[in-house]
């Protein structure tokens, strides 16, 4: 575009698109400024990214030059969190990597075809149905469509670049399709539907995986899987942690509210850092006495009957176990 289409389209340009623009522009400014990076992926209204940077942006106090036309063209990060926006048309000459249209009227991947370059887009609670269309953006690292009501997710499996993704809080039953992103380093499907996680059997790179608030009862898909370094299986059906002694570099265990009560496994974990196991059934603590590196555990709401096994765990900053069964001379 010569910069006289690049005014031209400027001038053409819908009030709220323009507010829009120059807000993101402003807040990429100030992120830089913070050294903050671009990635702006926080799931919130823009008003919000207003109240964090404190400021009464007004877009009509800009001074429009073609300078600032041309920065504005140039930028690859754009988040519309919030606004009324039913199409992406108006703004066809970015180039974007990093689209967030979260709390938006955009309820169709189709409406966003025109950015098939992306790396990262957030879809966050806008009524998505269906995720056809999604296979078209072949560079996409970076995927996030919580609180959707989405079942399907075979559009997913040609995405042979996704890093991460984030499917909370849908309607998920099946995720069969996801055992073919070879690629995958973190997954979150907390609040859904699932009882089988057998699609996570060959997917040998993830390293942070939540699969909380579910209906998952066998761990043995992910068993043996060293590369593991956080693990959120919280409010499931989960009884045994057998399948988990082999992830000798995990730092993060969330196990709370399931059915464990024994804990004997957890002995081989020597890395972990954080581990939550309230409302279980647990009644010894004795496995965990050597996890000198733990600096946070959460067990309140289960039966133990002592915690000197803890004594020793000089490393432990947060500690709660309240309604247990624990002596009041402990």
């Amino acid at each position: 575009m010569t910069i006289k289409d690049k005014i031209f389209w400027w001038q053409s340009l819908p009030s709220m698109w323009q507010e829009i623009l120059l807000l993101n522009y402003f807040i990429e400014i100030k992120r830089l400024e913070k050294g903050q990076g671009r990635s702006i992926f926080l799931s919130e209204p823009m008003e919000s990214y207003k109240r964090l940077y404190n400021t009464n942006f007004n877009y009509n106090s800009f001074d429009i030059d073609e300078e600032l036309i041309n920065q504005i063209v140039k930028m690859d990060t754009l988040c519309c969190n919030g606004y009324p926006i039913k199409n992406l048309k108006p703004i066809y000459p970015l180039k974007l990597k990093r689209l967030a249209i979260c709390k938006t009227k955009i309820n169709k991947l189709k409406k966003v075809k025109s950015f098939l370059e992306l790396e990262e887009l957030d879809v966050d609670d806008c009524n998505i149905h269906n995720l056809k269309g999604i296979e078209q953006f072949k560079n996409l690292k970076v995927f996030f469509a919580c609180s959707n009501p989405i079942t399907n997710l075979s559009p997913l499996s040609n995405l042979n670049n996704i890093e991460t993704l984030w499917l909370t809080d849908c309607a998920i039953k099946d995720i069969s399709p996801i055992n073919k992103l070879k690629t995958l380093k973190r997954l979150n499907l907390s609040d859904n539907k699932i009882v089988d996680i057998k699609a996570l059997r060959g997917l040998f790179k993830l390293e942070n995986i939540n699969i909380g608030n579910n209906r998952i009862y066998d761990l043995t898909p992910i068993s043996k899987r060293k590369q593991i370094t956080a693990l959120d299986i919280y409010g499931n059906k989960i009884s045994n942690l057998s399948d988990l002694k082999e992830l000798i570099n995990l730092r993060a265990l969330y196990a709370n509210y399931n059915f464990i009560a024994n804990i004997d496994d957890l002995k081989h974990l020597k890395e972990l850092k954080y581990l939550h196991l309230s409302e279980n059934k647990i009644k010894d603590l004795d496995p965990i006495k050597n996890l000198n590196k733990l600096e946070a555990l959460y067990c309140f709401q289960n039966l133990i009957e002592s915690i000197k096994p803890l004594y020793n765990l000089t490393g432990l900053k947060s500690l709660n176990c309240h309604s247990n069964l624990i002596p009041k001379e402990e």
